[in-house]
């Protein structure tokens, strides 16, 4: 299984919405996370079974549904505990999913973050955009390898 964590584009700037949940991508945002898409797909063009998990909070949700396009192999699945940092049901989830599966989690930072640093050891930052690949060597809990890492400048790099 590979779990890759995804943290969202740029998003509208805090308080500029009532509610923080309805924060939108913006434009550059949006921008990004195409250019991220490419080359995700270029890096996983091997992986057969691949689901998009997503936090309900919007910028997550755009995010998601740029990767699925790029991707356009994945299904979006909304996800609750990523958004609430709980690791613990995510880690269910998770492990109830098939071996040969690839896990693109879209959420937030520092939960991302946190969560690297749980199944890796590795405490690494995650911008926005960024991503980091995960293999999971266990079956029944998720502790596993970084195989990869890579933040938003480089995405367009990947050939």
């Amino acid at each position: 299984m590979k779990i890759i964590l995804f943290r969202h584009g740029i998003a509208q700037e805090r308080g500029l919405k009532e509610n923080d949940d309805l924060r939108e991508l913006t434009s550059k945002g949006s921008d990004k996370v195409e250019i991220a898409g490419k080359g995700l797909k270029k890096l996983i063009k091997e992986d057969k079974n691949i689901s998009i998990l997503t936090s309900p909070l919007l910028r997550a949700v755009q995010t998601a549904e740029i990767l699925q396009n790029s991707i356009e192999k994945a299904n979006i699945s909304v996800v609750e505990s990523i958004s609430k940092n709980d690791f613990l049901s995510f880690e269910n989830h998770a492990l109830s999913q098939s071996n040969d599966v690839a896990l693109i989690v879209v959420g937030h930072s520092p939960y991302l973050n946190e969560w690297c640093l749980n199944m890796t050891g590795v405490n690494l930052e995650l911008k926005k955009g960024g991503a980091v690949c995960i293999e999971i060597a266990e079956k029944d809990k998720l502790q596993g390898k970084i195989l990869w890492f890579i933040q938003p400048k480089t995405w367009s790099l990947i050939k």
